[in-house]
Protein backbone atom coordinates (compact mmCIF):
# COMPACT_ATOMS: atom_id res chain seq x y z
CA UNK A 1 0.00 0.00 0.00
CA UNK A 2 1.35 3.50 -0.92
CA UNK A 3 1.35 6.56 1.14
CA UNK A 4 -1.52 7.55 -1.64
CA UNK A 5 -3.39 5.01 -0.62
CA UNK A 6 -3.86 5.95 2.56
CA UNK A 7 -4.38 9.78 3.17
CA UNK A 8 -7.16 10.80 3.90
CA UNK A 9 -8.11 13.54 1.03
CA UNK A 10 -6.83 13.58 -2.31
CA UNK A 11 -3.37 12.85 -2.53
CA UNK A 12 -1.59 13.14 -5.74
CA UNK A 13 -1.84 9.98 -8.14
CA UNK A 14 1.82 10.61 -9.95
CA UNK A 15 4.45 7.99 -10.66
CA UNK A 16 7.26 8.26 -8.83
CA UNK A 17 10.63 9.37 -11.01
CA UNK A 18 13.71 6.80 -10.95
CA UNK A 19 16.49 7.54 -8.39
CA UNK A 20 19.19 9.88 -9.78
CA UNK A 21 22.09 9.60 -7.62
CA UNK A 22 24.52 11.51 -9.61
CA UNK A 23 25.36 15.55 -10.45
CA UNK A 24 23.76 16.83 -7.29
CA UNK A 25 24.68 19.93 -7.41
CA UNK A 26 23.53 20.63 -11.01
CA UNK A 27 19.92 19.05 -9.98
CA UNK A 28 20.16 21.25 -6.82
CA UNK A 29 20.72 24.42 -8.96
CA UNK A 30 17.95 23.10 -11.42
CA UNK A 31 15.74 23.10 -8.98
CA UNK A 32 16.46 25.93 -6.98
CA UNK A 33 16.91 23.86 -3.92
CA UNK A 34 19.33 25.08 -0.88
CA UNK A 35 22.91 23.85 -1.90
CA UNK A 36 24.41 21.63 0.44
CA UNK A 37 27.57 22.30 2.22
CA UNK A 38 29.86 19.19 0.92
CA UNK A 39 32.14 19.60 -1.47
CA UNK A 40 30.06 17.85 -4.45
CA UNK A 41 26.81 19.88 -2.69
CA UNK A 42 25.29 17.37 -1.32
CA UNK A 43 23.87 17.88 2.38
CA UNK A 44 20.75 18.41 4.30
CA UNK A 45 18.60 21.11 3.49
CA UNK A 46 16.52 23.04 5.20
CA UNK A 47 13.45 21.52 7.36
CA UNK A 48 10.67 19.56 5.94
CA UNK A 49 9.06 19.11 8.95
CA UNK A 50 9.12 18.24 12.30
CA UNK A 51 8.14 15.29 13.55
CA UNK A 52 5.55 15.22 17.20
CA UNK A 53 4.73 11.44 18.99
CA UNK A 54 1.27 12.23 20.21
CA UNK A 55 -1.24 9.67 22.78
CA UNK A 56 -4.10 11.12 20.80
CA UNK A 57 -3.72 13.31 17.63
CA UNK A 58 -7.15 14.93 17.85
CA UNK A 59 -6.66 15.91 21.16
CA UNK A 60 -3.04 17.48 20.35
CA UNK A 61 -4.74 18.60 16.91
CA UNK A 62 -7.17 21.16 19.65
CA UNK A 63 -5.07 22.14 21.57
CA UNK A 64 -2.43 23.16 18.42
CA UNK A 65 -5.11 24.64 16.65
CA UNK A 66 -7.26 26.42 19.73
CA UNK A 67 -4.90 26.99 22.53
CA UNK A 68 -1.72 27.72 20.44
CA UNK A 69 -3.40 29.39 17.20
CA UNK A 70 -2.10 27.12 14.50
CA UNK A 71 -4.20 27.15 11.52
CA UNK A 72 -5.73 24.01 8.89
CA UNK A 73 -4.75 20.61 9.75
CA UNK A 74 -3.96 17.75 6.99
CA UNK A 75 -5.11 14.71 8.74
CA UNK A 76 -4.11 10.85 7.13
CA UNK A 77 -4.31 7.58 8.08
CA UNK A 78 -1.34 5.36 6.91
CA UNK A 79 -1.07 2.08 6.77
CA UNK A 80 2.45 1.75 5.94
CA UNK A 81 2.36 -2.07 4.81
CA UNK A 82 5.49 -2.03 2.81
CA UNK A 83 7.80 -0.22 5.45
CA UNK A 84 10.56 -2.39 6.88
CA UNK A 85 11.25 -2.25 10.47
CA UNK A 86 14.57 -2.53 12.22
CA UNK A 87 14.03 -6.02 13.43
CA UNK A 88 13.03 -7.07 9.88
CA UNK A 89 9.28 -7.56 10.35
CA UNK A 90 6.95 -5.20 7.73
CA UNK A 91 4.27 -2.61 8.27
CA UNK A 92 3.45 -0.28 10.51
CA UNK A 93 0.02 1.67 11.14
CA UNK A 94 -0.11 5.15 12.26
CA UNK A 95 -2.80 8.34 12.27
CA UNK A 96 -1.92 11.87 12.25
CA UNK A 97 -2.08 15.24 11.01
CA UNK A 98 0.35 18.11 9.34
CA UNK A 99 -0.34 21.92 10.62
CA UNK A 100 1.95 24.85 9.53
CA UNK A 101 3.54 26.64 12.63
CA UNK A 102 4.57 30.09 10.74
CA UNK A 103 7.99 28.90 8.98
CA UNK A 104 7.44 25.30 9.87
CA UNK A 105 5.19 22.43 9.24
CA UNK A 106 5.00 20.66 12.02
CA UNK A 107 3.36 16.02 11.92
CA UNK A 108 1.83 14.91 14.66
CA UNK A 109 2.02 10.88 14.31
CA UNK A 110 -0.07 8.54 16.76
CA UNK A 111 0.83 5.12 16.89
CA UNK A 112 -2.33 2.75 15.94
CA UNK A 113 -0.53 -0.43 16.61
CA UNK A 114 2.84 -1.51 18.78
CA UNK A 115 4.85 -2.39 15.67
CA UNK A 116 6.28 1.16 15.75
CA UNK A 117 9.39 2.96 16.46
CA UNK A 118 6.74 5.65 17.34
CA UNK A 119 4.77 3.29 19.93
CA UNK A 120 8.43 2.53 21.51
CA UNK A 121 8.91 6.34 21.59
CA UNK A 122 5.79 6.88 23.66
CA UNK A 123 6.27 3.67 26.08
CA UNK A 124 10.13 4.86 26.80
CA UNK A 125 9.80 8.31 26.80
CA UNK A 126 6.22 9.93 26.92
CA UNK A 127 4.91 12.44 23.98
CA UNK A 128 7.20 14.49 22.58
CA UNK A 129 9.40 15.53 19.44
CA UNK A 130 10.27 12.39 17.62
CA UNK A 131 11.68 13.14 13.89
CA UNK A 132 13.35 16.34 11.95
CA UNK A 133 12.53 15.23 8.34
CA UNK A 134 14.64 16.65 5.32
CA UNK A 135 13.68 16.47 1.33
CA UNK A 136 16.58 15.02 -0.26
CA UNK A 137 17.26 13.84 -3.67
CA UNK A 138 18.70 10.36 -2.85
CA UNK A 139 17.74 8.70 0.29
CA UNK A 140 20.11 5.73 -0.71
CA UNK A 141 22.94 8.67 -1.54
CA UNK A 142 22.53 10.85 1.72
CA UNK A 143 22.71 7.96 4.05
CA UNK A 144 25.96 7.01 2.20
CA UNK A 145 27.44 10.39 2.75
CA UNK A 146 26.46 10.44 6.47
CA UNK A 147 28.43 7.03 6.85
CA UNK A 148 31.41 8.03 4.30
CA UNK A 149 31.53 11.33 6.78
CA UNK A 150 31.86 9.18 9.52
CA UNK A 151 27.84 9.18 10.82
CA UNK A 152 26.76 5.89 12.66
CA UNK A 153 23.80 6.21 9.98
CA UNK A 154 21.13 2.93 11.54
CA UNK A 155 18.04 2.22 9.51
CA UNK A 156 14.72 2.57 11.71
CA UNK A 157 12.36 2.11 9.27
CA UNK A 158 12.85 1.61 5.52
CA UNK A 159 10.10 2.73 3.16
CA UNK A 160 12.16 3.43 0.20
CA UNK A 161 10.78 -0.16 -0.95
CA UNK A 162 8.71 -0.35 -4.64
CA UNK A 163 5.43 -0.42 -2.90
CA UNK A 164 6.01 2.89 -0.95
CA UNK A 165 5.41 5.85 -3.66
CA UNK A 166 6.83 8.50 -1.52
CA UNK A 167 10.28 6.87 -0.64
CA UNK A 168 11.51 7.56 3.21
CA UNK A 169 13.33 6.08 6.10
CA UNK A 170 13.99 6.87 9.51
CA UNK A 171 17.69 7.18 10.36
CA UNK A 172 18.72 6.84 13.98
CA UNK A 173 22.03 8.05 14.98
CA UNK A 174 24.21 10.33 16.94
CA UNK A 175 24.02 13.24 14.35
CA UNK A 176 21.26 15.03 16.01
CA UNK A 177 21.39 14.24 19.59
CA UNK A 178 17.91 12.11 20.37
CA UNK A 179 16.19 13.39 17.42
CA UNK A 180 15.32 10.94 14.82
CA UNK A 181 16.33 11.97 11.35
CA UNK A 182 13.66 11.25 8.49
CA UNK A 183 15.17 11.54 5.13
CA UNK A 184 11.82 12.27 2.40
CA UNK A 185 12.97 11.01 -1.43
CA UNK A 186 12.36 13.93 -3.67
CA UNK A 187 10.62 12.62 -6.84
CA UNK A 188 7.57 13.40 -8.93
CA UNK A 189 5.31 11.53 -6.62
CA UNK A 190 6.64 13.19 -2.98
CA UNK A 191 6.35 16.51 -4.34
CA UNK A 192 2.86 16.24 -5.98
CA UNK A 193 2.05 14.66 -2.32
CA UNK A 194 3.65 17.37 -0.69
CA UNK A 195 2.67 20.04 -2.51
CA UNK A 196 -1.29 19.20 -2.06
CA UNK A 197 -0.56 18.88 2.13
CA UNK A 198 1.05 21.98 2.31
CA UNK A 199 -1.44 24.14 0.58
CA UNK A 200 -4.29 22.60 2.72
CA UNK A 201 -2.66 24.02 5.74
CA UNK A 202 -1.40 27.01 4.15
CA UNK A 203 2.54 26.62 4.12
CA UNK A 204 4.91 26.78 2.02
CA UNK A 205 7.49 24.30 1.04
CA UNK A 206 11.30 24.61 1.89
CA UNK A 207 13.11 23.82 -1.31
Amino acid sequence: MTRRDVIAGNAGSAAPAANDASQPSARAAARGRYPGARADGTGLPPVHHVGLVVKDCERALAKLSYAMGFGAAYRFEGNFADAVLANGDKGLHLRGAFVWMNNTALEIVEPVDDRSPHHEFLADHGEGLHHLAFWVDSVAGEIAAMRAGGADARILVDGTGPGNEVPWCYVEGDMMGAAIIELIERNEGSEQFYAEVFKAIGGTIPV
